[in-house]
């Protein structure tokens, strides 16, 4: 496992990953501590990254990241955020 790779700026999460906007490239497949802002909250994980490609817009890379590890208190913050998404797409 390697260290944490610093503080990304999220672009999409679910229960079970994320997706992170980076100013560097992570490896594919390597497992890292990642902290990001949820609400005002700071989510710790631990994730393994399933894709680094460059960002479609700005500078930088966009990380796919599949949770491996995520702390109970992370996780419920997590799925109140998912079930909150799924009921404001539902009065769309």
């Amino acid at each position: 496992m390697t260290q944490d790779p610093g503080r990304p700026r999220l672009v999409d999460v679910s229960s079970g990953g994320a997706r992170l906007r980076y100013d560097q490239a992570l490896e594919v497949g390597t497992v890292h501590d990642f902290a990001f802002d949820l609400l005002g909250e700071t989510i710790r994980v631990r994730g393994r990254v399933r894709h680094c490609l460059p960002a479609d817009r700005g500078a930088g890379y966009e990380v796919g990241v599949q949770f491996v590890s995520v702390e109970p208190k992370a996780a419920q913050r997590l799925d109140e955020y998912a079930q909150g998404r799924r009921r404001r797409r539902g009065r769309a």
